[in-house]
């Protein structure tokens, strides 16, 4: 019940931040959850035909964005296709729009990224990098949105997204247009909004925030992940094969299997130390694995350099528990824990019923039974016989289905027939 506990603490902070930090990374299968959800849009996006967009045609999206990422969906489909994290848009342009405001608003967002690398000289050149990049793309895309406006005259409707050049999506254009006559204006606006609200908040992270952010990136990976839950298996291997053998205390194995022990604790001490590191304070302590993984650690670092203390050997007994920390290694796994977390109440509900049950049975055979059998003669020992019988054990050795002269016993076989039926079934 002590692991379920853990098991269950949830973080809602981590879920968030498991999330948003994904604008940095390869990918996100995700979509944020419905609280985090800054619009929920239905566009249509253009896609396909090469540089004059001949061949291209405009496919409907769900476009979603949280405050740090947009994501790219299927319509009426929750499996993301693409993503674009929101601080590397270098522009959000209106066509056919007012294009002295669109500037403003490039240089804008150009001003603040500027100061998010630190120095002017890093904005100049992203500046350049992109001017010479949307001269590339404006006789592109000129040619480009000449075809969709003889395809479609709502295309006049459309806008692009402009992204860096050095980024998640390595420069590409995004054309996308409201669908069902929604409002570009208003699209466009806060797009904008949320743009330059994330590249301040990109801009405004310290120095340690940001470091804590790529050791999370690092320790968050599927490499680093999966090297640790390989490192818990081999121990617990290690472990079974230990305790199988049984080494003599003093001889060659039992030291190789010690110092192998120190191995195993210091590197999941370490491991310990980078989440810690990686996710300190509120997400770390409020995070129910991350509270077992301490737990676990921490009894064995004491079991292993304080085995002086009296009673220290018993701690040594959680070194079996990391096995455990697998589940929160292993997606599908922690599917699966999370499941049965949720379950404990239900279940909980339905072993209040069998106890009531079982119980009033106890009374039952206290009253009938008492003068008869042993099994009967107190409360105690009538529950602990109901649980016997309930579990295939026994049957009542007092009280036989059927008596010396071969009649069966009535009063005891409905006692005992009813009670298995009614709690095995």
């Amino acid at each position: 019940m002590a692991v379920a506990a853990i098991v269950a603490l949830r973080d809602k902070q981590r879920v968030k931040a498991e999330i948003e930090d994904q604008a940095k990374i390869n990918w996100t299968p995700d979509l944020p959850h419905e609280a985090e959800r800054l619009a929920d849009l239905r566009l249509a996006k253009f896609s396909g035909g090469g540089s004059d967009g001949a061949n291209g045609e405009w496919q409907p999206r769900r476009v979603v964005y949280s405050s740090k990422i947009l994501y790219f969906t299927r319509q009426d489909d929750e499996a993301v296709v693409d993503i674009i994290p929101l601080h590397e848009i270098t522009d959000v342009e209106e066509v056919g729009g007012d294009t002295q405001r669109d500037r403003s608003v490039r240089r804008s967002l150009r001003s603040l990224r500027g100061s998010f690398h630190g120095n002017e000289a890093n904005g100049e050149d992203e500046e350049s990098k992109d001017t010479d990049n949307n001269k590339d793309d404006g006789e592109k895309d000129g040619t480009v949105m000449k075809t969709l406006a003889a395809k479609d005259p709502g295309d006049s409707q459309s806008f692009k997204l402009h992204t860096l050049a050095g980024g998640h999506n390595s420069g590409r254009l995004y054309h996308l247009k409201p669908e069902n006559g929604g409002d570009r204006a208003q699209i466009v606006e806060a797009l904008r909004h949320h743009v330059k609200k994330a590249i301040e908040v990109e801009r405004d992270l310290s120095r340690f925030q940001r470091s804590q952010e790529n050791v999370r990136r690092v320790f968050t990976s599927l490499p680093f992940q999966s090297t640790v839950a390989f490192l818990i298996f081999a121990n617990f291997a290690t472990q079974a094969i230990e305790n199988q053998i049984w080494p003599e205390e003093g001889s060659s194995l039992y030291h190789g299997f010690h110092i192998l022990d120190i191995i195993f604790t210091t590197l999941f001490t370490l491991e310990l130390l980078i989440n810690m590191y990686a996710h300190w304070f509120k997400p770390f302590f409020t995070d129910g694995w991350a509270i077992f993984d301490f737990i676990v650690v921490s009894f064995s670092l004491i079991s292993l350099f304080m085995d002086a203390i009296p009673g220290v050997s018993v701690l040594r007994v959680m070194r079996a528990f990391r096995v455990l920390r697998l589940f929160g290694r292993l997606k599908n796994l922690r599917k699966i824990i999370n499941a049965l977390t949720a379950s404990i109440v239900p279940v909980m509900n339905a072993f209040i019923i069998l106890a009531l049950v079982t119980s009033i049975y106890a009374l039952v055979g206290i009253g009938f039974f008492a003068d008869r059998s042993t099994e009967f003669s107190t409360f105690g020992h009538a529950v602990i016989t109901m649980f016997l019988l309930v579990a295939g054990e026994t049957w009542l050795p007092d009280m036989p289905p059927f008596q010396d002269n071969g009649h069966m016993d009535a009063g005891v076989v409905v006692f005992c027939v009813s009670f298995i039926v009614i709690v095995n079934w």
